[in-house]
């Protein structure tokens, strides 16, 4: 979840008319994201209309099995829960998770700061390839495409149905191994299960397998208590936060027991 952003407001909600005591902690002073939508104020409506509580301005530093240390503008508490709901974004996986070898040469991006940099005006390459797995890869290569790349290259999971349009060449069912350059990137070898192909690119975006962000000390690994509300691979937008949120929900439910009230559940950044 992306603490008041849209999966997290979307998910105490659900919590909250389950009879759950929800606390949202959130770090920014207004719920609704880093990049809240036109829906935030909805959304967060919704949520304090089910019961949920804000703490704004307010960073959760600790998960200790029981409690979420916490600290404010009024100095460090300690809140009590049953469940910890992270909803601290999504990234994509780095280089080497991904397992890219070859040459640390400039104008390899993860897919965030690609499409901050995008959106502020710099084009990262005129023949980026994207490495990606879903909706948001997609999104990207349009993005390079309306900011002034000449063409964009894009892997995709061998059975994806997404419809790419014009301009964007798809390497379905490769994956990239590795990238080769000397001061820039200047080709990024793929492969599939039967052959390897060089691929000619002056910019490599990482934004395939998203994970979500693991920002909170003792919650870096799901376990008893502890949840990660994270989309599908690669999805955007509201109905990819709506099944994250669901679905997140249903598991928190599910290890609280149906009918036990009083519950805290703090969903955070």
């Amino acid at each position: 979840m992306v603490g008041a952003g849209q999966r997290g407001l979307r998910c105490a909600a659900k919590l909250a008319r389950a009879g759950a005591e929800v606390t949202i902690v959130e770090w920014l002073p207004a719920p609704g994201g880093q990049q809240p939508e036109r829906s935030a104020g909805k959304l967060a409506k919704s949520a304090a209309g089910a019961g949920a509580h804000f703490l704004l301005g307010t960073l959760a530093v600790q998960f200790g099995g029981r409690f979420v240390e916490v600290l404010g503008v009024n100095g460090a508490s300690r809140l009590a829960c049953e469940a910890l709901v992270v909803a601290t974004g999504s990234r994509p996986a780095t280089r080497a998770e991904l397992g890219i070898t070859g040459d640390r040469c400039a104008g390899v991006v993860p897919a965030s700061a690609a499409s901050h940099l995008t959106q502020s005006g710099v084009l990262l390459g005129h023949r980026p390839l994207i490495a990606g797995s879903g909706e948001f890869a997609l999104h990207l290569a349009r993005e390079q495409l309306a900011a002034g790349a000449s063409e964009v290259a894009l892997t995709m999971p061998a059975d994806s149905p997404l419809a790419v349009g014009a301009g964007i060449r798809v390497f379905h069912g490769y994956r990239v191994v590795s990238v080769h350059g000397a001061s820039r990137v200047e080709v990024v070898v793929l492969r599939n299960h039967q052959e390897s192909l060089r691929v000619l690119a002056d910019a490599l975006i990482l934004a395939a397998r998203m994970r979500p962000m693991r920002n909170i000390e003792g919650a870096i690994e799901q376990r008893d208590g502890a949840f990660f509300c994270q989309p599908q691979e690669g999805a955007i937008g509201t109905q990819g936060a709506e099944i994250a949120a669901s679905e997140t929900a249903n598991l928190v439910q599910a290890m609280l027991g149906s009918g036990q009230l009083g519950l805290r559940i703090v969903e955070t950044r």
